[in-house]
C-alpha cells in the first residue's frame, strides 16, 4: 500500500539539487519503490556534459571557419550543420553552402554519367553473349586446326617418337590405311587428332621405338598388356575356366531335357 501511495504522489525532490518538482521532471524507471529515477533531467543533462565534455552541445560554435574547398574564411552561418562533425568540426560542415551544392551538382552528373557508362557495358555484354556459340564453335575450330598442324609437325613426332612425318605417311601407306593388327583391321585416319578413329602411334615405352599405327582399342588393349600382363593372363584363363563351366552347364541340362522327352 505504501508503494501505491508514493507511485501516486505528483511531485519528487532531487537527489542532487535537492528542489522538490514535478513527477514529470524525472525519467521513468521501473527499479525503486517511485517508478522514476532519483535525479531530474536538468542535473541528469548537467551529470553528463561533465562527464563527457567533448559531446557537449551547448558549448558556443566559432563564428568563423574555412571552406575545405574554395579555402576561403567564411561566416559559421554560411555552412551546413551536420550531427557526424560535432566532435571534430564543431557541428557544421567542412564545405560552405555554395561550394557543397556545386559539388553535390557534379557527382550527379558523374553518377549519370557511370550509370550510361554501366549499361552500355551491359548492353555489350548482352550482345555478346548472343554471338558466344557462333565465337565458341569458331574458337574450338581454329584451336584443333592448329593443335592438329603441331600433331603432326616434324618437330612434335621427332621429340615424342624419334620419326618425321614423311615416314609416318609410308607407315600409314603401307598399311593401307589400316590397323596393324590383322585380327582388328580397323580403319584408321592420320589427318584425324581426335576422336576413336585416328591413327594412333605405337612405340616401345622402353626404348621409344617406333613400332605400327594401331587404332585405338587395340593401343589401348596393348598398353595394359604390357603394364600389367600377369593380370591380363590371369583374366584370360578367367574367362576360360566360366566360359567351360558354362559350356558344361548347358550341355547337362540339353541332355537332360531330351531323356526327358524319351
Amino acid at each position: 500500500m505504501s508503494n501505491v501511495l508514493k507511485i501516486a504522489e505528483l511531485t519528487k525532490v532531487c537527489s542532487r539539487c535537492k528542489i522538490e518538482k514535478s513527477r514529470t521532471e524525472f525519467a521513468y524507471s521501473k527499479k525503486g519503490d517511485t517508478g522514476c529515477v532519483p535525479r531530474c533531467k536538468v542535473c541528469v543533462n548537467e551529470v553528463y556534459r561533465m562527464a563527457h565534455p567533448k559531446n557537449d552541445r551547448t558549448k558556443v560554435l566559432p563564428s568563423e571557419a574555412t571552406c575545405s574547398a574554395c579555402r576561403m574564411l567564411k561566416p559559421i552561418s554560411e555552412f551546413s550543420y551536420k550531427a557526424q562533425n560535432v566532435k571534430k568540426n564543431g557541428g557544421h560542415s567542412y564545405k560552405c553552402k555554395p561550394c557543397d551544392r556545386v559539388l553535390k551538382k557534379q557527382w550527379r552528373q558523374e553518377g549519370r554519367l557511370n550509370a550510361d557508362l554501366t549499361a552500355a557495358r551491359t548492353q555489350r555484354f548482352m550482345d555478346s553473349l548472343k554471338e558466344f556459340p557462333e565465337k565458341m564453335k569458331r574458337h574450338k575450330e581454329a584451336v584443333a586446326k592448329s593443335h592438329k598442324k603441331y600433331i603432326l609437325s616434324d618437330k612434335y613426332l621427332g621429340r615424342v617418337y624419334g620419326i618425321s612425318s614423311g615416314e609416318l605417311k609410308t607407315a600409314y601407306e603401307s598399311q593401307h590405311g589400316l590397323c596393324a593388327n590383322r585380327a582388328c583391321g580397323k580403319e584408321i585416319f592420320i589427318d584425324v587428332v581426335r576422336g576413336n578413329d585416328r591413327a594412333f602411334i605405337d612405340h616401345c615405352h622402353n626404348t621409344g621405338e617406333f613400332r605400327a599405327l594401331l587404332c585405338f582399342h587395340c593401343n589401348t588393349l596393348l598398353g595394359n598388356l604390357e603394364k600389367n600382363k600377369n593380370q591380363v593372363l590371369g583374366l584370360m584363363d578367367y574367362s576360360e575356366k566360366h566360359t567351360l563351366r558354362i559350356r558344361e552347364k548347358l550341355q547337362f541340362k540339353h541332355k537332360r531335357n531330351t531323356d526327358f522327352s524319351l
